[in-house]
């Protein structure tokens, strides 16, 4: 519903679930269709609207419009840096 709305940035929401919303969609697109005839036309259509937004946008574009930073672009020292970083676990229970 978010990416129909005027107030909400589309590309953002497109940008992140780009792939897994298109995927979603070619599996139940059927049960959507087949959940329309019995309940109305109206079942689903933000996901639907969300997936055709998904299926027509340049998506390289739209990530290089966002200006989303890359780990390579920083450099072997950052790319190192973030390889290197420890993880932090949560202690065991005893």
């Amino acid at each position: 519903m978010l990416a129909a709305l005027p107030t909400v940035d589309s590309d953002r929401i497109v940008g992140v679930v780009h792939f897994r919303v298109r995927e979603a969609w070619a599996v139940l697109e059927p049960y959507t269709r087949a959940e329309r005839r019995i309940r109305g036309n109206s079942y689903w259509r933000y996901f639907e609207h969300l997936a055709c937004l998904a299926a027509v946008v340049d998506k390289e574009k739209l990530l290089s419009d966002q200006r989303l930073m890359c780990c390579e672009s920083l450099g072997a020292d950052a790319v190192a840096a973030i390889r290197s970083a420890s993880v932090v676990r949560a202690p065991a229970d005893p």
